[in-house]
């Protein structure tokens, strides 16, 4: 205790030696910003890109009426006048700000919402990780980026608007690939609470919000309320969307999850092939999307007993491009199959190409840890 008193004396020492009264508009500003950055060493062109402030038009009129920022920083130069001035750290052509400024900075003058606002949307862009395209790996390393900012948004009380919502969103749906659902929960539940109050029920941003928030839910085994948050979701979708609107079948594919969680599985079933039905019409039999709905619905029927009707639909699953991401979860579920009809060799080499799949996600991760399960219990099955 004694030694984080004394901690705490230099550190509120070093802070009364900085005051930013004699520094300009424009270097506050960089500060400002800088201070949602995690406190690395960062290169000029990457401070620039996440700094400089300049917005388009139509990135602003989709979310709220905030006006783009007039002006550009011009981050090199300031950079360079704040480490003369001795504000920032220089080493090797890399720039940081030092934990004791940022304290300075956050407490005499803490950003606001215009300030953070073209922070937040850069992030935003940074973070747009989508399920369907893309490897979520490569979304990883900006994950501390989004939760410095996430840190100072918490510090500084920013109010709640459209575009920090939808940052919200976005790092709700990279924390949710790392498996950290506890962290994706507590941000969606913002989100819904700020889409609810400021849009209501009949929003699109609204239905989205329940559908991601029903999802870390479920994943949290809350099952029961993340029904509700579907079934909200579902009639959203099928009264402005229509039944065969991809995200309705979306929709469908979710809350079956959850009834089959819920033990429910002939309802189940219903939802995945009125989702099949939809994403064959859309999108044909070789979709990403229409793979994983076969998968899917496999394993209901796996859950009702009507094994051989699971392999065929997993079947029609893996004869879909295996170059899309997400096959690994379909290899996983041929695994699993294949294991309660009694194939334990077969079953283990699907089980294998499984986790080649998921060598890339961290320790811990669940869909890691279900995977390596799997492996030791058929490994054990093929030696007794």
């Amino acid at each position: 205790r004694q030694v984080g008193e004394r901690v705490d004396r230099v550190a509120s020492y070093l802070s009364s030696l900085w005051t930013l009264a004699d520094l300009s508009p424009e270097p506050i500003t960089l500060l400002q910003r800088m201070a949602c950055l995690p406190s690395d060493y960062h290169d000029a062109a990457r401070l620039t890109e996440l700094l400089a402030g300049s917005r388009s038009e139509a990135e602003d009129q989709e979310d709220d009426a905030t006006p783009p920022t007039t002006k550009a920083l011009d981050v090199l130069d300031l950079v360079l006048d704040l480490v003369d001035l001795g504000w920032l750290l220089k080493s090797d052509g890399a720039y940081k700000l030092h934990q004791v400024v940022q304290t300075v900075v956050l407490d005499q003058s803490p950003p606001s919402r215009e300030v953070l606002a073209p922070v937040i949307s850069v992030l935003t862009q940074k973070l747009n990780y989508d399920q369907f395209k893309d490897n979520p790996v490569d979304f990883f390393p900006w994950l501390p980026f989004g939760e410095a900012l996430q840190r100072v948004i918490d510090h500084v009380g920013l109010p709640v608007d459209p575009k920090l919502a939808k940052f919200w969103d976005k790092l709700g749906r990279i924390y949710v690939q790392q498996g950290k659902y506890v962290r994706a929960r507590n941000l969606w539940e913002k989100a819904v609470a700020f889409a609810e109050a400021e849009w209501g029920p009949e929003h699109a941003r609204t239905a989205m919000y329940w559908n991601n928030f029903a999802y870390v839910l479920d994943e949290l085994g809350a099952y029961t309320e993340a029904k509700g948050y579907y079934t909200k979701a579902i009639r959203y979708a099928e009264q402005h969307l229509g039944l065969d609107h991809k995200n309705t079948a979306g929709a469908y594919s979710n809350l079956a999850a959850v009834l089959q969680a819920l033990g429910e599985y002939a309802e189940a079933r219903t939802y995945l092939e009125k989702a099949i039905a939809s994403d064959e019409k859309n999108f044909g039999t070789e979709h990403p999307k229409t793979a994983i709905r076969y998968s899917n619905l496999a394993v209901v029927l796996q859950d009702l007993g009507e094994l051989a009707e699971a392999r065929t639909y997993l079947e029609k699953a893996l004869a879909s491009d295996e170059k899309n991401f997400g096959t690994a979860t379909i290899y996983n579920n041929m695994a699993s199959l294949l294991e309660a009809m009694g194939e334990y060799t077969e079953a283990l080499t699907w089980a294998e190409k499984a986790m080649m799949g998921k060598v890339k996600l961290p320790e811990g991760h669940p869909s890691r840890e279900t995977g390596e399960q799997l492996l030791v219990r058929l490994r054990s099955k093929l030696e007794e």
